[in-house]
């Protein structure tokens, strides 16, 4: 009984020892994936200053920039999802894919659109929109990877009170008083 006891003791300290020491060990094997490369294009995400408004088409403006003295070929995948105001996907609206051939340190504005008649059925809440960019660098193998949340805000109300209306209406009953 006693040497069963013992054994499951250094059992116990064996998985210990071997799950303190698993991350040093794992840290020691080969990389299977490559190890990243330095940035040669760079890819941001802009709107316009007065932002995106329900009822119109959404637009928003993709820079990539080509930092390296020599041309870059990209290949740029978009995916537009409707979501809730906690950011959970409701439901994907668009699926875009662009090959776009980069000059030597050029610095290339795309425009990507989301017509209105696409997403008016699938907005909810806050009226909260997901775009996700994912492309390679052919040359170099290099990952482009953003999310960009953005939201739609509600149409600015205009109302419009007719003054020359009132003043002659207000005008017709003072008369009448008299």
């Amino acid at each position: 009984m006693g040497i069963l006891f013992y054994l499951f003791i250094d059992q116990v300290l064996l998985r210990r020892a071997l799950l303190w020491k698993w991350p040093f060990v794992m840290a020691l094997r080969r990389c299977t994936y490559p190890l990243p490369c330095a940035e040669d294009v760079v890819c941001e995400v802009s709107l316009k200053e007065d932002g995106l408004c329900v009822g119109k088409d959404a637009v928003v403006y993709i820079n990539l920039k080509n930092k390296c003295s020599s041309p870059r070929s990209v290949t740029l995948y978009s995916q537009a999802a409707a979501t809730y105001y906690t950011g959970v996907r409701k439901t994907f609206l668009k699926r875009d894919q662009r090959c776009i051939e980069l000059k030597a340190s050029e610095c290339r504005p795309l425009e990507w659109s989301l017509s209105y008649d696409e997403y008016k059925e699938h907005l909810v809440d806050h009226t909260s929109l997901m775009l996700n960019l994912f492309g390679h660098v052919a040359q170099t193998k290099q990952v482009l990877a953003t999310q960009y949340n953005f939201r739609l805000r509600t149409p600015d109300l205009v109302i419009a009170v007719s003054l020359k209306s009132e003043l002659n209406c207000l005008i017709f009953r003072l008369v009448e008083i008299i």
